[in-house]
């Protein structure tokens, strides 16, 4: 039963580490509101890259060194080829989709607001 528990404490930090690069990339989505959009995507772009880099290479360490049994460690080592290389080849797409759906977010909310208040006024 303790091993379980240690499992379970296993599998959170694995996804925690996963969700790091998300919720770094959407405070610096709001940090960068007042700047251009051209220059918002790029420091998405570049911070996604390195945020996703890093977090896949952290995941896996983490998924060797800390595995609960010698056998996980050898299946998580035999598989971690492709994913890191992917990670840091590719990082910086997801930068770019990150960036896209936090800019329609925005957008919807701005366009949200703006019926809002025009109806809002309409009625006065």
């Amino acid at each position: 039963m303790a091993g379980s528990k240690y499992l379970n404490q296993y599998e959170f930090v694995q996804e925690a580490i996963l969700c790091i690069p998300l919720a770094v990339l959407a405070v610096v989505f709001v940090k960068t509101l007042h700047i251009s959009w051209y220059f918002r995507a790029i420091i998405m772009i570049m911070v996604g890259w390195g945020m996703i880099a890093g977090a896949v290479n952290l995941y896996w360490e983490y998924s060797i060194n800390f595995a609960p049994t010698d056998e996980m460690a050898m299946e998580h080592a035999l598989k971690d080829g492709a994913p890191r290389v992917f990670g840091t080849f590719f990082g910086w797409m997801y930068g770019i989709v990150l960036y896209c759906v936090f800019e329609l977010i925005r957008l919807i909310w701005v366009l949200t607001k703006v019926i809002v208040n025009k109806v809002g006024a309409c009625h006065v």
